[in-house]
This record gives C-alpha cells, sequence and structure tokens, in this order.
C-alpha cells in the first residue's frame, strides 16, 4: 500500500512529532490535529488544524478530506 496522504491526532507529541517527521521527510502528505502545552514544532509541508472539540468537527473534517489513507491516533499522555 502506497500512502498519499494521512492524518495524525497528536502531531506535536512524543511519538507524533516524530511520525511526522518521518513521514513529511518520505514525501507524505500530513494533516494533523493537536492540542498541546509544549510549543508547536513546525512542520514545512504539514496541515495544521485546531484541536477537535466535538465528534461534529471530526465528522465534518473526515467529509471535507475524503482523501486520507491512515489515520493514526496518537494524543494523549
Amino acid at each position: 500500500m502506497t500512502l498519499s496522504k494521512v492524518l495524525i491526532i497528536g502531531c506535536n507529541g512524543f511519538i507524533g512529532s516524530s511520525l511526522t517527521d518521518h513521514l513529511l521527510s518520505s514525501g507524505i502528505a500530513v494533516a494533523g490535529f493537536y492540542n498541546s502545552t509544549r510549543p508547536l514544532i513546525i512542520h514545512g509541508k504539514l496541515s495544521l488544524f485546531p484541536a477537535i472539540q466535538s465528534k461534529d468537527d471530526f465528522k465534518d473534517f473526515l467529509v471535507a478530506n475524503n482523501d486520507l489513507d491512515v489515520i493514526f491516533f496518537l494524543a494523549g499522555s
């Protein structure tokens, strides 16, 4: 399976930021949600979105981005 676009929920965390770096360096488009007090790690080709506030926010995002290959859920401490 070839990946072209992925979503990472928790893209600014310990694991999420490493995965984001790896995927972006591999030429894969990454969309990311984060909700962190850590300073935001800026990635060149990362599309950032505010934290998901409700299931409707997430549903609307998925409808607008129906070309995602994989969703990684890496949120939480």
